[in-house]
């Protein structure tokens, strides 16, 4: 009995840690944009779809948690389809910087 749920247990294990694994990003920094306060910012896939939104705090400070390394758009817009707005962010394992200006 014991072997089965060893294995079962390891199973479990590497599956939770491959979805920590896989979400192990975070995206943060200042729009500096007129005041920068309380302005809903999108995190934008490149085929479009909205990966994240955030609202920047009373001194422009923004943050995306939890999001997966990789190539995204953010724009102040209120649509992820508009591509001719926005920051082009590669967002790297750990914690990227990158302020809006």
């Amino acid at each position: 009995m014991t072997k089965p749920f060893s294995i079962l247990s390891l199973l479990l294990i590497l599956g939770f840690s491959g979805a920590t694994q896989a979400r192990a990003a975070e995206l943060y920094g200042w729009y500096k944009a007129g005041s920068g306060a309380n302005v809903t910012l999108l995190l934008c896939r490149s085929g479009g779809e909205q990966a994240g939104r955030t609202t920047t705090n009373t001194k422009g400070y923004y943050r995306f948690r939890e999001i997966n390394p990789g190539e995204y758009r953010v724009t102040a817009d209120h649509d992820c389809g508009n591509k001719a707005h926005g920051w082009q962010i590669y967002v790297t394992p750990g914690y990227s910087r990158f302020d809006l200006m």
